[in-house]
């Protein structure tokens, strides 16, 4: 799924946001969530120097069960490149969030030896990689050449809280460095909204047919937060 094939406009509402509780505020930062026939208030985007958006192509979801604890996991393959023509740094923030309300950032009470084992298994020769090496969130961090041979590949991991879930949205902030300005709904004061990938996905509220198999997202959109 590239971005560029995905959505070249933005698409922002408030996610029936004041009416359903669903719009998230926390300090000066606001969560705006796509929602059909609610409308946004206007935004105005904010002038940059310099704007610019990486390639990111996301793999397809899938469940990972570690074989001592027994605790599921989601996880997410992702190929980044630069294709800007200058060096750029990927420091991305992943989160997941659930059909009944729950947001996960990645790597959060994952343990170290889960992910290096995740890892293991997705650098096996005979799995086709771009790269031959899957990256953790942490290890990919860092300036990026432009360039295709610059490419990195990426993993990010979310214990399952609840597998009865059917929907969930990851949201993926750093892949472009563009903001828009919006009053806020309830003060009219200006806050400051960056533009993230929201890729969405479903789910049959049941672990047992998934493991192994790869889940598809049915949607991915620009969004506002």
């Amino acid at each position: 799924m590239n971005p560029t094939r995905l959505g070249s406009s933005l698409r922002v509402s408030l996610a029936a946001a004041v009416a359903s509780a669903a719009l998230v505020a926390s300090g000066t930062s606001l969560a705006v969530q796509d929602s059909a026939g609610v409308e946004a208030p206007p935004s105005r985007p904010i002038p940059t120097g310099d704007a610019w958006q990486l390639d990111f192509k996301p793999g397809p979801l899938r469940v990972y069960v570690d074989p001592f604890s027994g605790q599921a996991y989601w996880y997410l393959t992702y190929e980044i490149e630069n294709r800007t023509g200058r060096e750029r740094t990927w420091a991305p923030r992943f989160e997941l969030q659930s059909d009944a309300g729950l947001m996960q950032s990645s790597g959060q009470e994952v343990p170290q030896i889960v992910t290096q084992d995740l890892q293991r298994v997705l650098s096996n020769p005979r799995i086709a990689t771009r790269t031959g090496r899957i990256l953790d969130q942490n290890q990919v961090i860092g300036p990026i050449v432009s360039g295709p041979e610059h490419v990195r590949e990426g993993v990010v991991i979310w214990p399952i809280e609840d597998p009865r879930i059917t929907q969930l949205t990851i949201y993926v902030a750093g892949v472009t460095n563009r903001r828009e300005s919006m009053p806020h709904p309830e003060s009219g004061e200006p806050i400051v909204l960056r533009q993230e990938r929201a890729l969405r996905y479903l789910t049959p509220g049941d672990l047992a047919p998934l493991q192994g198999q790869p889940i598809q997202a049915t949607e991915g959109t620009w969004v506002l937060r």
